[in-house]
């Protein structure tokens, strides 16, 4: 199996971790938002911006460390092996033509694609836009000069966000099937490569794809 994508065979733990995180995630970035719209359309003092500009550094800190975990449980879910895999038996009839088909179990919610966080990072995304164009306007003060790095490690942190989503969307399982006649012979798998009609008393186990 090509794993292109996230697997859906995490255990029950990494799935509460992966909701934990998120919730993490999407709170880290309404500060951000938050912090930055103080920025853009507040006139602050120099003391006022060196505050902000403290609480956004948290703020980046942390949303750092939320995407790492998520990361990590992610990484780890690919290199695991799915537990239970479910073969489906029935009887096919002569005249059938359509393929067997299994019904797909729903995905479970942490790793269903979520549009409100899509458009939070959009969003995020545009506001860091526009206080970057005041950040510009105003190089001279030194208390702005400094959120320039600042505002480059959030897009960057908001640009990941986006890959991790997308990368998160399931992918079709393949699908196994399997066809039995009287006998416990197996065909073996170079004669399954090429497309052959089954002998008496054999067995096949193929893939969707193949």
């Amino acid at each position: 199996m090509k794993k292109k994508r996230i697997p859906t065979w995490f255990s029950e733990r990494q799935l509460a971790q992966l909701r934990e995180t998120a919730i993490r995630l999407r709170q880290l970035n309404r500060n951000a938002l938050s912090l930055l719209q103080h920025i853009t359309f507040w006139r602050l003092s120099d003391k006022q911006l060196i505050d902000t500009c403290e609480s956004l550094e948290v703020t980046v800190t942390l949303m750092s460390s939320a995407l790492r975990r998520r990361q990590q449980l992610v990484a780890t879910g690919r290199e695991q092996n799915p537990s239970v895999i479910q073969l489906t038996f029935r009887s096919v009839g002569a005249d059938e033509v359509a393929p067997l088909t299994t019904k797909r179990e729903d995905t479970p919610e942490p790793l269903r694609p979520d549009r409100a966080w899509d458009n939070e990072l959009d969003s995020l995304l545009e506001i860091l836009h526009k206080a970057e164009g005041v950040i510009e306007d105003n190089l001279r003060r030194g208390s702005a000069k400094k959120l320039v790095p600042l505002l480059a490690r959030l897009t960057n942190l908001v640009l990941k966000q986006q890959r991790h989503l997308q990368e998160l969307e399931p992918e079709e399982e393949p699908q196994i099937k399997v066809r039995y006649k009287r006998g416990d012979a197996i065909a073996r798998s170079d004669e399954l490569e090429a497309p052959h009609m089954p002998k008496p008393g054999e067995m096949e186990v193929f893939s969707e794809d193949q």
